[in-house]
């Protein structure tokens, strides 16, 4: 059977949606990859759902030892083995029925209970069972079973037909698919488009149907509601299609959601999870994630790494023979994903990650057009790209309606952007493994981030720049994977994932023993910083960038940048480049709500995006503004004064693009350090000077040896005051500096 599916995924008759859109539903019988002695196994069930085990569990144990102990090894043994464990993982992936009192034998949903089961010979459950699923449904282990009534369980879940009554009208669900996959999938392609709209429209046509049960599944029913959510909030304008009376945007992506959640209870997530399901909880866990309130978001990363592991996709699929290319790309994009939250959560809690380095070994995602996934055209550019026969495509001019590249944009962006992530966590494995860091770690954090920038700068060089006159408009070769605004924003954001990498690790490394190796760090950091506050000024002011806002700066905001640049002012209030700094840092908080934070959109309240906060979240804005209150004090300025937003948007849209920030990096030792320092113990005795030195043009700013910035806390402690921490004298800056913009 496996062969039979290899040779049909390979051989190119059928079209890539159609493949895909039958291996990426549930098989009517149980496929598994027998290769279990070094890589653990797979078992793929009824219902798409999967289940991965390590080569550890007691079961695999025991079929090995069967293995070794048999006189007679043959395939029709192996074969059974491999059905026994299939089995009893199966066996073990129950659903747990919840009865109810009228004995008619119907899932329905509840309003507050999510659903009930009914069936003939069933008696009413415990109050306890009922109240538990009441509160928390399946996200937490549920109470023991008592009694026979509360240990009747099912290898399937059944449609809800009641639930399929509740979504939105086709029309409506048209628009939000349409928003979703211009707007949410260029930043998160979890999806393959192709499959995915040949299975949509596979469920409009069979949602009624009792017998189509892979099409209208709960596990898709739970993908459908949720991509309609992240549609709805990353083109709210998708929300008012094709209908009348519609709610506003936040009010219907708000009933989405808790749509979506209950569809996610009704599919058994994450029990018996599938990857449907499981994007689903991506989904819905991650679109509204605010960078100033990690903790609400910090506990799903265990439970989704911990079903992620179940379904296998820690594993790269290659390694599973049963797999086409569609599918084991879609895994590939997912994993990645999780990869990249549990960076960006790490990184906003200020909490180790979760993701082991070593735990996994997933390959990188695919730059291609998904057109050409599993093709053989595809596999032939993949393989000679490996091997060194050519360069990789250029993504395409939306001005040239052949579009010959074989890649998108969103496949050169994507790439990026993980690339980018495995810098970020391997920098984190530095940073928290509680040693001190070496001089070692800081040549091999100065190396990747320079191979990080050239890698980026290269991509940048393969997306096509829009020349002015192309903005706000469509070409005729526009695709979602290739359009204007798409190429001037994967261009701008490729460019701010250095900057970022600096604006992070900036702090810890600076406060080192050895950060002395790295003498041109400290004003390379500030430049940075600058350049990624302006780039985020850039993403929330720019019309064209309206479909991927809900990203930048919905879920990220600025907040290593913005505090490292103020406390730069703090300690240098006239400096060369104060004034540029406090520009930067003004704009910003120009563009922030009501509540904080930097929030998109133009100069007029109608077209400002809603971004509430907790009050958590508003906390980290009024510290910022009592921060800049002080430097701003230091400089002899007004701190009341700031910009108008209306003054901040209409200067971003007056530059140009901001241009990567190139290091010209030389020696990462001194010249007047007696040969090359190996460790920590070498610096003894060498401090640097605080001079102004020269490389090639720019001149650089060497680190201060002796910065602590643990007094933070004093600059804003009213107990402190200036004298006690010693900045030194303060001359108040010209009235020039003192302007209104």
């Amino acid at each position: 059977m496996v062969r039979e599916l290899q040779s049909q995924s390979t051989s190119g008759v059928t079209s890539s949606a159609a493949r895909s859109a039958t291996d990426l539903s549930s098989p009517s019988k149980i496929v598994s990859d027998s290769s279990i002695d070094l890589i653990g196994h797979l078992s793929r069930q009824g219902g798409d759902r999967m289940r991965y085990v390590e080569p550890s569990f007691w079961a695999v144990s025991a079929q090995k030892l069967n293995s070794v102990c048999s006189d007679a090894e043959t395939s029709q043994s192996m074969c059974e083995e491999v059905s026994e464990l299939d089995e009893l993982l199966g066996n073990q992936a129950r659903y747990l029925l919840q009865p109810s009192a009228d004995g008619t034998g119907k899932l329905s949903f509840e309003e507050d209970e999510g659903f009930t089961v009914r069936g003939g010979d069933v008696r009413p459950s415990s109050q306890n069972l009922t109240t538990h699923l009441a509160l928390v449904g399946n996200i937490v282990a549920q109470p023991p079973a008592w009694s026979y009534n509360e240990r009747i369980t099912s290898r399937t879940v059944a449609r809800n037909p009641d639930f399929l009554r509740q979504l939105p009208s086709k029309r409506r669900c048209d628009a939000l698919v349409e928003g979703y996959i211009n707007g949410y999938h260029p930043m998160v392609p979890v999806i393959h488009v192709p499959s995915f709209h040949y299975r949509y429209e596979e469920f409009w046509r069979t949602r009624t149907d009792p017998d189509a049960s892979t099409t209208a599944s709960m596990s898709f029913a739970a993908l459908l509601v949720t991509v309609l959510y992240a549609g709805s909030v990353a083109c709210p304008s998708a929300v008012f299609s094709g209908a009348t009376g519609a709610p506003a945007p936040e009010e219907a992506a708000t009933q989405l959601h808790i749509l979506a959640l209950r569809a996610l209870r009704l599919s058994n997530f994450p029990r018996t999870p599938t990857l449907d399901s499981f994007r689903a909880y991506l989904i819905c866990q991650s679109t509204w994630m605010r960078e100033e309130e990690p903790l609400t978001c910090v506990a799903f990363v265990g439970l989704a790494l911990r079903v992620a592991t179940m379904l296998g996709l820690h594993k790269d699929p290659s390694r599973f023979g049963s797999m086409n290319p569609i599918e084991c790309e879609v895994r590939r994009r997912v994993w990645w994903q999780l990869v990249h939250i549990d960076v960006l959560v790490a990184i906003a809690s200020g909490l180790p990650p979760m993701v082991d380095l070593k735990a996994w070994d997933v390959k990188d995602i695919s730059e291609l057009k998904e057109e050409h996934f599993g093709t053989q055209v595809g596999m032939e550019y993949t393989q000679a790209i490996k091997s060194g026969l050519q360069e990789p495509d250029a993504a395409a001019d939306p001005r040239d309606p052949r579009n010959a590249s074989m890649v998108s944009t969103v496949g050169i962006l994507v790439a990026g952007k993980l690339r980018a992530t495995l810098v970020l966590r391997r920098t984190l494995a530095m940073l928290f493994t509680g040693a001190p860091l070496t001089t070692s770690d800081l040549v091999v954090m100065r190396s990747e981030y320079r191979l990080l920038g050239e890698d980026l700068r290269s991509r940048i060089a393969r997306i096509p720049e829009p020349q002015p006159g192309d903005l706000g408009r469509s070409a005729m070769g526009s695709t979602f994977e290739n359009n204007f605004a798409l190429n001037r924003w994967a261009r701008l954001l490729l460019s701010a994932f250095v900057d970022e990498q600096y604006c992070i690790s900036f702090h810890p490394v600076i406060k080192a023993r050895v950060s002395e190796v790295w003498p041109d760090l400290y004003p390379q950091a500030i430049q940075h910083c600058r350049a990624f506050l302006n780039k985020c000024a850039q993403m929330a002011s720019v019309p064209d960038f309206g479909d991927f806002q809900w990203s930048w700066p919905g879920n990220h905001q600025p907040l290593h940048a913005i505090t490292i640049l103020l406390l730069h002012l703090v300690q240098g209030p006239d400096g060369e480049d104060a004034r540029e700094t406090r520009r930067a840092i003004d704009i910003a908080f120009a563009l922030c709500g009501s509540n904080g934070g930097i929030v998109a959109g133009g100069s007029g309240p109608e077209n400002i995006t809603k971004r509430p906060l907790t009050e958590g979240g508003q906390e980290a804005w009024s510290y910022f503004k009592r921060l800049r209150s002080k430097a701003w004090q230091k400089a002899g300025l007004d701190p009341d004064v700031f910009w108008t937003r209306e003054q901040a948007v209409r200067f971003c849209n007056g530059h140009s693009e901001p241009q990567l920030v190139a290091q010209e990096h030389r020696p990462i030792w001194n010249e007047g350090y007696p040969g090359e320092l190996q460790d920590a113990n070498d610096l003894a005795g060498h401090t640097l000077a605080t001079t102004v030195g020269s490389q090639g043009d720019m001149e650089v700013i060497m680190s201060p040896p002796n910065i602590d910035w643990t007094y933070l806390d004093a600059v804003l402690g009213s107990a402190q005051n200036d004298a006690v921490l010693d900045y030194g004298p303060c001359e108040d800056e010209s009235g020039e500096d003192r302007w209104v913009p």
